[in-house]
């Protein structure tokens, strides 16, 4: 999918990945190599919190309400930090760092400021389907293994 901003008219992102099913709005970024647009999109506006545990590198993220509007604008969101937003959205944008500043995205330039057109969507390709499963079932194996092998060892050392 591509990302435009309608008043300026600039391409804000392209070939952004839809994130709509649990498993893809879990993962996002984690474990990636290099940065890439996701697209997050939420039933109602709320507040969403985010964290970038196992994400290795800053992005920038808009939350949009329900009208496609930018609500509120992160810029260099850094690896392994939380952030909370003030304003409800029922769309978050993550981008690669810099593009906010480059594209000069605002918060509600216009309305709609945002065309978010319906190209081509990876996320929900069989195959990038599967991989995400896959990276979530290996994570979530991983998670249980370490969790276990602590529990273990803190018996084992108990005893000593």
């Amino acid at each position: 999918m591509d990302i435009k901003n309608i008043k300026k008219k600039t391409l804000i992102a392209k070939n952004a990945e839809l994130c709509s099913n649990i498993f893809s709005k879990s993962f996002g970024l984690m474990f990636s190599r290099r940065p890439k647009a996701l697209i997050f999109i939420f039933k109602k506006e709320k507040i969403i919190s985010l964290h970038m545990f196992f994400v290795f590198y800053p992005i920038d993220v808009l939350f949009l309400n329900k009208n496609k509007i930018i609500v509120e604008i992160k810029e260099n969101f850094r690896p392994f930090t939380f952030y909370t937003p003030k304003n409800k959205a029922m769309f978050i944008i993550e981008l690669p760092n810099g593009t906010i500043k480059k594209t000069k995205t605002k918060i509600r330039e216009a309305s709609p400021p945002l065309r978010i057109s319906s190209g081509s969507t990876r996320a929900s390709e069989p195959s990038t389907f599967a991989i995400e499963n896959l990276r979530f079932v290996a994570v979530a194996y991983a998670v249980i293994f370490a969790y276990q092998t602590c529990a273990v060892l803190f018996c084992f050392l108990r005893f000593l």
